[in-house]
């Protein structure tokens, strides 16, 4: 009997297991990833120096582990953005004098998202995410001055920020046009103000908070 009992136990077991893999769902997709991180002023930057929006793209995956809960891990990455500044000063013996400064700024990172699911039908789900991220960013610097027709370049260099760890929050929306192909937007937030860069042993903080805007295509299996 005592056999009996658990050989109908590990058989409950493994039913039930098989039912719970069953309802798993593993998941690809691609982004257009669009950031507005926006500087801020600081004694390293200027704010209007810096660029406000980052064109990327966003390549994530994920399992859903059941019908309202989702775990995905993702790589996130930008265009190198560039903003061109000229502030007019007054130098002896030159008179005035316009110093040049060129930022080229790339943002990339990487995330790990809790992702919240509610299906409005059997094809749209409406999509709520939490979790963490972390990303660097990168700054290629020029200045260069000029009186008349005279110019030279002050220098040129690149400072850079660690990974570093920061909130998500997202809401957005999917639509499963079969089984296995869909679309979804999400817009995202990031703690981006965060981010430091050290410059000559000093840290800043030249960002602030961002906001995103995905939209894209997935897989699921």
């Amino acid at each position: 009997m005592k056999k009996i009992t658990t050989s109908l136990c590990s058989l409950g077991l493994l039913t039930l297991a098989g039912s719970c893999l069953a309802d798993i769902n593993p998941y690809v997709g691609v982004d257009y990833y669009q950031a507005w991180m926006q500087g801020k002023d600081s004694e390293l930057f200027n704010k209007n120096a810096l660029p406000k929006s980052y064109p990327g793209a966003s390549i994530y995956g994920g399992v859903k582990w059941m019908e309202n809960f989702a775990t995905e891990v993702g790589i996130d990455w930008s265009a190198k953005k560039t903003k061109d500044t000229t502030e007019t000063v007054n130098v002896r013996p030159f008179g005035s004098v316009n110093v040049s400064e060129s930022n080229k700024v790339r943002r990339n990172g990487y995330h790990l998202d809790l992702v919240g699911i509610l299906p409005v039908n059997e094809c749209f789900n409406v999509l709520a995410t939490v979790g963490a991220g972390w990303v660097k960013v990168k700054v290629d610097q020029t200045l260069t001055a000029s009186a008349g027709a005279l110019s030279a370049n002050l220098g040129q260099g690149s400072i850079s920020s660690k990974y570093r760890p920061l909130a998500r929050l997202g809401v957005g929306a999917s639509y499963l046009f079969t089984e296995m192909f869909g679309v979804r937007a999400k817009v995202n937030y990031e703690n981006t103000a965060r981010v430091k860069v050290n410059f000559l042993g000093t840290d800043y903080k030249p960002f602030k908070n961002t906001t995103s805007l995905t939209l894209g295509a997935f897989v699921q299996f």
